[in-house]
C-alpha cells in the first residue's frame, strides 16, 4: 500500500516518520530505519537471511552497501561457523536444480525468442569504459554458439533414462563431476550415456569401463552443462549491469535506485524461466563471478575447498516421471570461510570469543586460511594488548582464594553390579538398579549407555548428599526422553528416586529434577532461574548443544544465602550468582554419525566436515573418498556399511572441537562475580582422552576450568606412563625373542 502511494524510498520513510496513518509500520517493523541507524543488533541467522526494510526490496547484507566500511562484531566467533554452515546447507538443498532441464529451457529461448533491443543497447558508461568494443549482441551470440555445441554433442533433444531400474539403483549419485568416480551400490565407477535414435532417448548405463569418448560420458556432459550455466550467468550479469546503468542514466529524480538484483531478475525474466530457476540463478550470480578487492588475496588460483566448495548429482527415477530420469545437481559452492572473507572485504570484522583462536577446522573457521587470504589485513592482538587483557582477567579472578573448587572425575574400571553398590551401599538396591539398566539396555554390547546411567547416578548422589549444592547443572550429550532406548527419562527418574529413598533424604525428584532443552527453551530457562532465585534446590539436565556459547544461566541470589556468598573481584555485581556445581559427560557425536536414520541435511554436513578435514591434511584423499562413498551408500540404502574408513573422531580438529565444547560448558557456571564458597566440578574421566592439553597452555581460563584440567592431566600422565611402560615391556620381550 505504501509503495503504491509513495514511489521513492525517502518519501515512504518520511511518511512513516511523520504521518499517523503509517507510523504503525515503524512500531511493527523497526528495520524500516536500518539505513538511518549506526548500530544494528541481530543474530547470525538473521545476518545471513534476506533482510527486508519493508520500504525497499529484500537484500542479503553481505551483498548490501549497508555493511560497506562498517564495523561488524561477531560474538562467540568460532561457534558461528556452525550457524553459517547450517544456513549454507539449507540454501543448497532448497536450490537443487535439474541442470539438463535448465539448459534446455535456456537453449529453447535462445532459439525462439526475439529479445527487446534495450537488452543489447550499451549504456553511456559502457561505451566509455574498457568494454566499449565488446558488443552485447556478440556476447549473446557466443552464448548461443556454446549452447548449440553442447546440445548437438550430447543429443539433448532426447530425455535421459537409466536402462535398468531396480529398488537398489533408484537413486545413484555422482560426486564432483570432474572426478572419475561415482557413488553407487556396487563397484561400478563410470556412468555412460548413448543416444538411442530409434527410441528417441539418451540411455544411461552404470559401468566398470571408462567411456570411449567424451560424448558418451555423463561426467563430461555434466561438466559441460555446468560450464555453460556458469557462462550463461556471466552473460546475464554483463547484460544486467549494462541495463542497470541504462536505468540510472535515464532515472527521474522521484524514482528509486534500480538495484543489481532487480536488473538480474529483469534479464532472467526475458528467458521465460520459472520463478524457481530465476531465484536460483539470481542468488548464484550474486555469490559467484566475484573477485576479492583491496588487499585480499585473489581467488584466481585458489583451488581450495573453501573457495570452490563441492557439488553432487542425484540420478532420480520415479513413477511421477517414468519416461525420464532426473539428474538433480546439489551445489554448495559457498563455504563459511568464503562468506567470512566477503564480509572482510566490505567491512572491518572483529571476532570475539574466549576460544576464537583454537585451530579446529571443524569447531572454528580455518584461521590459517583466513590469515593467508587476508594477509596484513588479518590482525591479532598485540603483545601489549594481550598483556592488558591478562591483567584485566587476573583482576577479575583475584578473589578466588576465598573459594574452594572441588573437582572429581567419575568413571568405572569395569561395569558391574559392584559399581552400582558404590552408588547405593546395599546389595539388594544395587542389584535392582543394575538389573533395571541391564533390562533397558539389552542391546548395549559395549556398556556405553549403561555406564552413562551410572555416571549420572553418581553425579546425582553427589548433589543429593551435599547441602552446599543448591543448583546443579548436569551436561549430557543427549536429552533423556520417554521411551528412549538409550537414555530413558523414566528410568533415570526411577534411579534418582531409588537413591533418594535409600539415603532417606527429602527431595522431590519429579518436581526438582528439570530439563533445559530446545522445546520452549526460553520459557523453561526463565522458570528455572526464577525457581532458583526463590531458593529452590534444582538438578538441571541439559546438553552441550543447548547450553553452548553465550547462554546466561546465572540467577538471582536467594535471600537466605546472600550473606554466605563470596565476591571474587571488585567489580559491581547485579545480585546474581552462578550454579554451585556442574557435571560434564564426555562430548560425543560432535560430528554427524552415519546411521540408518540419516537426514539429508546431516548427510551434507558430514560431506562438509570430510572436505574440511581433507583440506587441512588431517585425512588423506584416499580416506576422504572412502568416507564420502560410505556416506552416500548409507544415505541411499539406509544401511551403515561395515567397509573400512579411518576413524575421523581422532583427528586433531575433532579433539580441539571437544576441547572448545568443554571450555564453553564450564563457562556456563562462570558468568558472575558472586559465588558459593564451595564450587563443584564433576566430569566423566574419559574426557581426558578428548582434551588437547597443549592448546590449554598459556591461555586465560576460568579457575573452574583450570582445576578441571589439572585433574584431567593427572589421568593423562598416568596413561602416558602406562603406555611407555607397555612399549618398554614389549621391546624387552622382542629382544628376548
Amino acid at each position: 500500500l505504501i509503495a503504491k502511494k509513495f514511489t521513492k524510498v525517502e518519501d515512504r520513510l518520511q511518511a512513516i516518520k511523520t504521518e499517523k496513518e503509517w507510523q504503525w509500520i515503524a512500531a511493527l517493523y523497526p528495520s524500516v530505519f536500518m539505513k538511518d541507524r549506526q548500530i544494528i543488533f541481530m543474530s547470525m541467522d538473521k545476518f545471513l537471511s534476506l533482510n527486508s526494510t519493508i520500504v525497499e526490496p529484500s537484500t542479503m547484507l553481505y551483498n548490501s552497501d549497508l555493511i560497506d566500511n562498517a564495523v561488524i562484531f561477531i560474538d562467540e566467533f568460532d561457534a558461528t561457523k556452525e550457524t553459517v554452515l547450517k544456513n549454507i546447507i539449507q540454501n543448497g538443498l532448497r536450490d537443487r536444480v535439474d541442470y539438463v532441464e535448465l539448459f534446455n529451457a535456456v537453449y529453447s529461448v535462445l532459439h525462439t525468442h526475439t529479445f527487446p533491443a534495450v537488452l543489447t543497447t550499451p549504456s553511456k558508461k559502457r561505451q566509455e569504459g574498457q568494454y566499449r568494443d565488446q558488443l552485447l549482441q556478440a556476447v549473446l551470440d557466443k552464448t548461443i554458439d556454446l549452447a548449440d555445441e553442447i546440445h548437438d554433442m550430447f543429443s539433448l533433444q532426447y530425455s535421459h533414462r537409466t536402462e535398468t531400474i531396480t529398488d537398489d539403483n533408484a537413486n545413484n549419485f555422482l560426486f564432483q563431476d570432474h572426478q572419475y568416480h561415482s557413488i553407487l551400490n556396487g563397484n561400478k565407477s563410470y556412468i555412460t550415456t548413448w543416444a538411442n535414435s530409434k527410441d528417441k532417448i539418451n540411455s544411461i548405463r552404470f559401468s566398470n569401463e571408462r567411456p570411449e569418448s567424451d560424448s558418451g560420458s555423463i561426467q563430461v556432459m555434466l561438466g559441460k552443462l555446468r560450464g555453460f550455466i556458469s557462462y550463461f550467468m556471466g552473460t546475464v550479469r554483463i547484460l544486467a549491469i549494462n541495463y542497470q546503468q541504462c536505468k540510472a542514466e535515464r532515472r527521474n529524480p522521484y524514482e528509486d535506485e534500480f538495484t543489481l538484483e532487480e536488473a538480474i531478475r529483469t534479464v532472467l525474466s526475458e528467458f521465460k524461466l520459472s520463478g524457481a530457476y530465476i531465484n536460483y540463478l539470481t542468488s548464484q550470480i550474486l555469490i559467484s563471478s566475484h573477485k576479492y578487492k583491496g588487499d585480499i588475496q585473489s581467488i584466481d588460483f585458489d583451488m581450495s575447498f573453501y573457495e570452490k566448495g563441492f557439488r553432487y548429482y542425484a540420478f532420480e527415477d520415479d513413477y511421477a516421471h517414468d519416461m525420464q530420469s532426473k539428474i538433480m545437481m546439489f551445489s554448495f559452492q559457498l563455504t563459511p570461510e568464503k562468506l567470512l572473507l566477503r564480509f572482510c572485504e566490505k567491512a572491518k570484522v572483529l571476532g570475539i570469543s574466549a576460544t576464537a583462536t583454537i585451530p579446529s577446522a571443524i569447531g572454528n573457521y580455518d584461521i590459517d586460511y583466513l590469515r593467508e587470504k587476508l594477509q596484513d589485513k588479518f590482525i591479532s592482538a598485540t603483545q601489549e594488548e594481550t598483556y592488558s587483557l591478562r591483567k584485566s582477567f587476573e583482576a577479575s579472578v583475584s578473589g578466588y582464594d576465598k573459594v574452594k573448587i572441588h573437582t572429581q572425575l567419575i568413571g568405572c574400571n569395569e561395569y558391574n553390579v559392584v559399581e552400582w553398590k558404590n552408588v547405593v551401599d546395599h546389595d539388594e538396591a544395587a542389584q535392582y538398579l543394575y538389573d533395571r539398566v541391564e533390562q533397558s539396555c539389552a542391546e548395549d554390547a559395549n556398556n556405553y549407555n549403561k555406564e552413562r546411567y551410572l555416571r549420572i547416578a553418581v553425579a546425582f548422589k553427589k548433589f543429593l548428599l551435599n547441602n552446599n549444592i543448591r543448583s546443579f547443572l548436569c551436561v549430557l550429550t543427549k536429552h533423556p526422553r520417554k521411551y528412549d532406548k538409550v537414555l530413558n527419562l523414566d528410568l533415570l527418574l526411577e534411579i534418582f528416586e531409588t537413591i533418594v529413598r535409600f539415603y532417606n533424604t527429602p527431595f522431590d525428584v519429579k518436581r526438582n529434577v528439570v530439563q533445559l532443552d530446545g522445546e520452549e527453551y526460553d520459557i523453561r530457562k526463565d522458570e528455572i532461574i526464577k525457581r532458583l532465585g526463590n531458593g529452590e534446590r534444582l538438578f538441571v539436565i541439559s546438553v552441550y548443544q543447548t547450553i553452548g556459547a553465550g547462554q546466561n544461566l546465572q540467577y538471582p541470589a536467594p535471600a537466605d544465602i546472600k550473606s554466605e556468598l563470596v565476591k571474587v573481584n571488585d567489580r559491581p555485581g547485579n545480585g546474581e550468582k552462578d550454579f554451585d556445581a556442574i557435571y560434564l559427560d564426555m562430548p560425543t557425536n560432535l560430528l554427524t554419525q552415519l546411521s540408518p536414520n540419516l537426514l539429508e541435511d546431516e548427510f551434507v554436513r558430514y560431506l562438509f566436515h570430510i572436505e574440511m578435514l581433507q583440506e587441512t591434511a588431517e585425512i588423506s584423499v584416499k580416506d576422504a573418498t572412502a568416507h564420502i562413498k560410505k556416506a552416500f551408500r548409507t544415505f541411499t540404502t539406509r544401511n551403515v556399511n561395515k567397509e573400512f574408513a579411518r576413524n575421523i573422531n581422532d583427528c586433531m580438529s575433532v579433539v580441539l572441537l571437544s576441547t572448545r565444547v568443554i571450555i564453553q560448558a564450564v563457562g556456563r557456571i562462570c558468568r558472575t562475580n558472586l559465588k558459593s564458597r564451595d564450587i563443584y566440578v564433576f566430569a566423566d574421566s574419559r574426557i581426558a582422552d578428548r582434551i588437547d592439553f597443549d592448546i590449554c597452555k598459556n591461555r586465560m581460563f576460568n579457575c573452574e576450568f583450570v582445576e578441571l584440567i589439572n585433574e584431567l592431566s593427572k589421568i593423562a600422565k598416568t596413561r602416558q606412563l602406562q603406555g611407555v611402560e607397555e612399549l618398554q615391556n614389549e621391546a624387552q620381550l622382542t629382544s628376548i625373542r
